[in-house]
């Protein structure tokens, strides 16, 4: 099991999430469209002094009782889990200050069941903050997405998951 979550908790929202929700049942159209260019127009603005989408200690909940879950339908399953990634999206106004909690929360969570983790930042970084990701800042080219993946295998072998080379 992968645990590959937590990015968009850490990321910035100037409204909480139940309400951005939401948006999509404003009627009629026209003002859902004014309303959604609205957020558009405020995201990148006040992400810099914007709450992370969901606070930390929520994300290590949500993990925790999904590990839970697992474990008592599969236990003994191989998990791993993964640390938020990293961004330069003009969207989120270059911000991400709820990173270093969410990375601490889902640290703290992994240690305490003997998760192994992959740190996506220690995998896109070079590629994403130096401009060579996705022009939006956000997503990850093909040198990140091998990055990460030669990471998850790292990972996945020390959760006790066999390496098997693809036959071809």
């Amino acid at each position: 099991m992968i645990f590959a979550t937590g990015g968009m908790d850490s990321l910035p929202s100037v409204l909480p999430t139940a309400l951005r929700e939401l948006i999509r049942y404003v009627r009629p159209s026209w003002l859902r469209r004014w309303v959604r260019d609205g957020y558009a127009w405020v995201q990148p603005r006040l992400s810099p002094v914007a709450r992370a989408a969901l606070p930390p200690h929520l994300t290590a909940e949500y993990l925790e009782k999904t590990r839970g879950a697992i474990d008592f339908n599969r236990p003994g399953i191989p998990i791993i889990a993964s640390l938020p990634s990293v961004h330069i999206a003009e969207t989120y106004g270059k911000a991400h200050h709820g990173r270093a909690g969410t990375v601490a929360a889902i640290t703290e969570w992994a240690q305490h069941h003997d998760i192994p983790l992959v740190d996506l930042k220690a995998a896109v970084a070079e590629q994403i903050l130096s401009g060579y990701g996705n022009r939006d800042g956000i997503h990850w080219n093909f040198e990140a997405h091998q990055a990460v993946a030669e990471l998850m295998l790292k990972a996945l072998a020390e959760a006790g998951v066999p390496n098997e080379k693809s036959r071809g």
